[in-house]
Formats: structure tokens, C-alpha cells, sequence
């Protein structure tokens, strides 16, 4: 019985810890978002300047108009851009442009969720 209760123990203890490590990982760089099959970091980082960005990592230097034709350029050479690290629980501070683009160019908003008194 005790073996149990501390293998279950150990296993809910995993679960919370790798949930914990998952939920506020910030999200990906800029040019770690863009890609194309087998083309490099480096690379890719060189292109998006042929693109106009000019901080390959949050880009938050550009216009949304320099911001949409950057965006388009890389689409035309034929990069793939993966919003799926931005989320609202990890786009703030000096978060990438693209969490200002994913949530209208202000900070996603939380609720304040208080205990029920039940």
C-alpha cells in the first residue's frame, strides 16, 4: 500500500513539474519562427534582412506596414512562419512583434480569478 501511494505520489509530481516547465516558456525568436526545409539559422537570419527586418530576434523596430511587407517577402521566397510558441501566458515585456500582431498590438489580458466562498 505505501509503495503505491508513493509511486502515485512520484507520478503526480512528475505531471506538475513538466507542465510547470512547459506553461511559461517565452516564446520563439523571430527567425527561429520563420523556416524552410533544411535552410540554416543563419541563413534564415540573413534572408529576413534581404527582407527589411533589421532585429532578427523581436523585430519590434518595424512599422506593422514594414512589418507586413517583411512578412510578405519571406512568404515569397518561400519560408513558413510557425506562430505557435506565442501565447498569451508568455507575450509580454519586449516579447516579439508577432505577440503584438497575434492580440492587436496590445498586451493579451488576463481576468483575475478570485476563490469562490462556498
Amino acid at each position: 500500500m505505501k509503495k503505491g501511494y508513493l509511486l502515485a505520489l512520484a507520478a503526480v509530481s512528475a505531471a506538475l513539474i513538466a507542465g510547470c516547465a512547459t506553461s511559461h516558456q517565452p516564446p520563439n525568436w523571430v527567425y527561429e519562427a520563420w523556416s524552410k526545409h533544411d535552410v540554416p539559422a543563419k541563413q534564415v537570419q540573413a534572408e529576413m534582412r534581404e527582407c527589411g527586418y533589421r532585429d532578427v530576434n523581436r523585430a519590434n523596430d518595424l512599422s506593422a506596414r514594414e512589418a507586413a511587407q517583411a512578412e510578405a517577402c519571406m512568404r515569397d521566397k518561400g519560408f513558413e512562419l510557425d506562430l505557435s510558441s506565442y501565447r498569451p501566458n508568455n507575450c509580454y515585456g519586449k516579447a516579439p512583434y508577432l505577440c503584438k500582431r497575434l492580440w492587436g498590438g496590445r498586451a493579451p489580458q488576463t481576468e483575475r480569478v478570485m476563490p469562490s466562498t462556498n
